[in-house]
């Protein structure tokens, strides 16, 4: 993957800048609970990652 840099003006004129994280492939870990399964999501295998998931996140699922 790549980063990519943007910037525009706010409504208040002010310069404001972000950093998106561009990914080629993806690779899904699993749960706490998901017994180590893994799964390689990616452009290499002309697949686009799944949008949603189907669980919602909490803040315990993020890791910082």
């Amino acid at each position: 993957g790549r980063l990519q840099t943007r910037e525009w003006n706010d409504r208040d004129g002010n310069k404001r800048y972000t950093t998106e994280v561009q990914a080629d492939r993806i690779t899904l870990l699993g749960s706490r609970g998901g017994g180590g399964e893994r799964q390689d999501m990616g452009a290499d295998r002309g697949q686009d990652a799944p949008a949603g998931g189907g669980a919602e996140l909490t803040d315990d699922d993020i890791p910082f």
